[in-house]
């Protein structure tokens, strides 16, 4: 496994999580616009970085992840539900959901315990629930056509 992220705190943090689930990989700093070459049967996770990216790189960083999926890297993309920071998502989502992918919307009841709790208030936030929104790709690379998906 290998995460790659901009910011340093970010890398340490991946890496953390890593050791903490028991996840064999590496995270390094590095540009999503040049990505390592991926195998078949891998998979590739674009989680809250596509919302980062201005259009071009970020139309550059989908073309490559669709472009991967027919050669048989699975792809899931994650990003916030907040419209305001990705105005972009409904053209994505269409375009993922074309190539046989789906899209979904995730809530999960949040019990933050009592610092965070204190956090989000003091922030002005109500964190009753977190919320993100998924793509997800996985094509036969014999065919580019859609594998079976989970539910």
């Amino acid at each position: 496994m290998l995460g790659i992220d901009r910011h340093p705190c970010s890398v340490e943090e991946a890496r953390w999580t890593y050791r903490q689930i028991g996840l064999r990989g590496h995270a390094r700093r590095g540009d999503l616009s040049r990505l390592p070459p991926m195998r078949s049967g891998s998979a590739a996770i674009a989680a809250y970085v596509l919302n980062e990216l201005p259009p071009e790189a970020r139309t550059r960083l989908e073309d490559r992840l669709v472009a991967e999926a027919r050669q048989g890297v699975r792809v899931l993309i994650v990003e916030p539900i907040a419209r305001g920071i990705t105005p972009w998502w409904d053209e994505t989502a269409a375009r993922i959901t074309t190539a046989g992918g789906r899209a979904d919307e995730w809530r999960f009841p949040a019990d933050l315990p009592p610092f965070l709790q204190v956090l989000d208030k003091a922030a002005g936030l109500r964190h009753r629930e977190l919320t993100a929104r998924s793509l997800y790709l996985s094509l036969s690379p014999e065919e580019g056509t859609p594998d079976t998906m989970p539910p």
